[in-house]
């Protein structure tokens, strides 16, 4: 169920800008597919229309949801497509924007796996990882885990930072100091260089998810109000 790869094309992976025009050539980089897309709501969300008809997809042709949606809207759209002969996986988009602008996107998809497996070379002009995690919709599960796990880091990384600032440990010295132990973490290593866009949102939909799921998340009810008043300037701070 679970199979990562790390892209080995003879083309090296390119800023996100090339992504257009790879889109362009995967009717030729896909072997045995008629047309591919890359599609994101809203004109892609459920409705009377089949999605196959409404993206014009012909049979034998994947349509890959790359934006941020619900599971079960994954999962219904390709139910939809699939008495078309049109295949639907979802790829949810990890690394943001550092990530995109360098080509080095990591991507968690959902779907048959021989599907996701014949999308990777036309997926390697912007991603460096493409990992299978399960059926369509596991890919948005599994970047609600991600981002729940992003957020939490930094967050933890800031009031600790501090702590050791106000006791006179230089905060530099701190990261490199727990990068060598067990409170290593990747936001830590990469100090000063996330942006902070959407914790705010990918908080939301991950307690949206627990909700359906009837799992409770006081950890993550906790951190979203926490989340909202951090900003840039606060990493910058800790430098």
């Amino acid at each position: 169920m679970f199979a990562r790869s790390t892209s080995t094309a003879a083309t090296p992976a390119r800023p996100f800008t090339a992504w257009l025009t790879a889109i362009r050539q995967w009717p030729q980089v896909i072997p045995g597919t008629r047309n591919t897309f890359v599609s994101t709501p809203p004109h892609l969300l459920p409705t009377r229309q089949p999605v196959a008809a409404r993206a014009g997809a012909r049979p034998g042709a994947v349509i890959a949801i790359c934006a941020s949606v619900r599971p079960d809207t994954c999962r219904e759209l390709a139910a939809q497509a699939a008495p078309h002969d049109v295949h639907v996986i979802d790829v949810a988009l990890v690394r943001g924007e550092r990530g995109a602008e360098a080509g080095e996107l990591l991507l968690l998809c959902g779907g048959p796996a021989q599907v996701v497996d014949a999308c990777r070379e036309a997926f390697a002009p912007f991603a460096t990882d493409v990992v299978r995690v399960g059926d369509v919709g596991a890919g948005q599960v599994a970047k609600s885990v991600n981002n729940i796990l992003l957020w939490a880091c930094i967050r933890a990384d800031v009031e600790a930072l501090r702590l050791g600032r106000a006791l006179g440990v230089d905060p530099r010295v701190l990261r490199e100091a727990v990068a060598l132990g067990s409170g290593a973490n990747r936001p830590l290593a990469e100090w000063g260089q996330h942006r902070l866009r959407w914790p705010g949102k990918d908080l939301e939909v991950a307690l949206a998810l627990a909700e359906d799921a009837g799992v409770d998340v006081p950890f993550v009810r906790a951190l979203q109000p926490l989340m909202e008043g951090l900003t840039v300037e606060d990493l910058h701070d800790l430098l």
